[in-house]
């Protein structure tokens, strides 16, 4: 497995015992086919902090293999919770029918579904911000791995109608740590000096990129904070992309704004440009690979392809030009 190191003065330890079999979920580029039986009516009433696994079954196809398993499911999240009818779901596995098989290491695994049926951009949706985290890989390792899937949802009683959806699992936080060799600290507050600038900086300039104001580094909120120990600095590992105006969900507070609007997106503390110099040059680096993935990616739309395209254009026009970057970043960051 090649390394891309997250920051350029870090170095990361790749662990040798991380199942390969679970690294096997997240090496497919086109989605994975997958059927769910479950009581969804019951699993979806029961969208509280306190929501309980439901029993259920899934039937997963890999190129060279299927599997069935007996599952658990329940809802997760927050806001998409509280507002969508087909909220995100935790899927649990016993581990012994997992040992072996892809989804090895992978029990209570976080699922990304559509948000309402009747949306005609909710696969739209879920694809873009499967492309999100996508994206990131290409520029950190430290980031969190994602599994495309064309999902069935069959429901167990005849009150609800089958539905067939995209949909994506998301790695759990422990194999980013094994294959780094760190842990995750979760601090309520943190400070400036906490955080690995270059790190920081990385993950700025990608917020930016994708207009997401719904995160914050001072009051951890949508990120992981990593370290290999409890006195080192922090390595961020974002997530939860769906409130970005690269998703532009119905649901989102700011749905009727300019999808182009570029929105600072500093939310911890402030640099200067020459501080953001190594991120440039990681982004700057891969340019030509997100905009490859992006105008490859078969299952999204022409013309979101092309929104997005031109706002990496008018992010790059920005982050190489010392003025621009000024006016967006230092006038605007949030300290």
């Amino acid at each position: 497995m090649k390394l891309k190191p997250a920051l350029l003065i870090l170095y990361f330890i790749v662990i040798p015992g991380l199942s390969l079999s679970a690294q096997g979920l997240f090496n497919h580029k086109k989605p994975l086919k997958v059927k769910f039986q479950a009581d969804f009516n019951a699993i979806f009433q029961d969208k509280t902090d306190s929501a309980v696994y439901h029993p259920g079954s899934m039937k997963i196809k890999f190129p060279d293999e299927t599997y069935e398993f007996s599952i658990e499911l329940k809802t997760r999240g927050h806001y998409r919770r509280d507002h969508c009818s087909f909220p995100p779901l935790k899927v649990n596995f016993k581990k012994e029918d997992i040992k072996g098989t892809p989804f090895e290491g992978s029990d209570k695994i976080k699922m990304v579904t559509h948000c309402n049926t009747d949306d005609p951009e909710a696969d739209q949706n879920v694809l873009t911000e499967y492309l999100i985290y996508k994206i990131y890989n290409i520029l950190t390792d430290t980031s969190f791995r994602v599994a495309l899937m064309k999902a069935v949802y069959k429901p167990a009683t005849k009150n609800m109608n089958r539905v067939s959806q995209y949909a994506f699992f998301i790695e759990k936080t422990n194999m980013v740590e094994d294959r780094h060799g760190l842990k995750e600290f979760e601090p309520e507050h943190t400070q400036a000096g906490r955080y690995n600038k270059d790190n920081f900086c990385l993950v700025s300039l990608f917020m930016f990129m994708i207009r997401n104001t719904d995160w914050n580094a001072l009051i951890p909120q949508n990120i992981k904070l990593l370290a290999a120990m409890k006195e080192d600095q922090f390595v961020i590992v974002p997530y939860d992309f769906d409130l970005s105006k690269w998703v532009n969900p119905h649901y989102a507070p700011y749905n009727k704004m300019d999808h182009m609007e570029l929105t600072p997106m500093i939310k911890g503390y402030c640099h200067d440009y020459d501080d953001f110099s190594r991120a440039i040059q990681v982004f700057n680096k891969n340019r030509n690979e997100i905009v490859k993935l992006i105008d490859g990616f078969a299952y999204l739309k022409n013309k979101r392809k092309e929104t997005l395209l031109e706002t990496i254009d008018d992010f790059y026009n920005i982050i190489n030009n010392r003025v621009l970057f000024e006016e967006n970043f230092n006038n605007y960051c949030e300290d």
